[in-house]
C-alpha cells in the first residue's frame, strides 16, 4: 500500500498515526479477500513499524516478517552522518519498534543484509534481542538495505518455510 504522505498517494505531510491506520485499512481489507486463511504481516524499513504495530493489534496474525527494520527514529538519525546534531526534541514521528517490539506474540522473522547501508544491521540484532516472541534471525551476509529477496531468496525462503512451519 501507499501510505498518506508517502510516494504518489497524496500531497498530505505522512504522520506515525495516518500510517498505522492506513495499514489497519489495509490489513482489514485483505482479511476481507481471504478470510480464515493465513496472514503473513511483512514490513521492510520504515514499513517495518507499520508491521510491528500490525502485529501487536491484530495477534490473529500467522507471523510477522521484518525486514531491514530500524530500531527508532532518533536512533536512526544518530546513525547518519547528522547524528551529532542535538535534534532529539525535535522528532515528533518516532516509530518506535524498539520499545514495542516485546509486545508483539505471534512468530518473528527478522533479516537484515550486513552491508546495508541505509540501516544498520546493528539494529535488527537489538529488535531480535528485545523480541520475547517466538523468533529466528535470518542474516543475509553481504546483503544490502534492497536485495535481500534477490540475491537470497532460497536462503531466505527456506527460512520464511521453517520458521513459519510452511512445509
Amino acid at each position: 500500500i501507499d501510505y498518506r504522505g508517502f510516494g504518489k498517494s497524496s500531497l498530505r505531510t505522512p504522520t506515525e498515526q495516518s500510517s498505522y491506520e492506513d495499514t489497519e485499512a489495509a490489513w482489514a481489507y485483505i482479511d476481507r479477500l481471504a478470510p480464515n486463511r493465513k496472514k503473513f504481516i511483512f514490513g521492510h524499513s520504515l514499513g517495518g513499524a507499520m508491521a510491528t504495530h500490525l502485529a501487536i493489534k491484530d495477534a490473529s496474525a500467522s507471523g510477522l516478517i521484518l525486514e531491514a527494520t530500524f530500531t527508532n527514529i532518533p536512533e536512526m538519525v544518530k546513525a547518519t552522518a547528522f547524528g551529532f546534531l542535538p535534534v532529539g526534541g525535535l522528532i515528533t514521528q518516532r516509530f518506535d519498534n524498539l520499545d514495542r517490539i516485546d509486545d508483539v506474540k505471534v512468530p518473528i522473522l527478522i533479516a537484515h543484509g550486513t552491508d546495508d547501508s541505509i540501516v544498520p544491521f546493528a539494529m535488527s540484532e537489538k529488535l531480535f534481542a528485545a523480541a520475547t516472541a517466538n523468533k529466528r534471525f535470518f542474516k543475509a551476509e553481504g546483503g544490502s538495505h534492497h536485495n535481500l529477496t534477490s540475491r537470497f531468496f532460497d536462503d531466505y525462503a527456506n527460512a520464511v518455510l521453517d520458521h513459519f512451519g510452511l512445509r
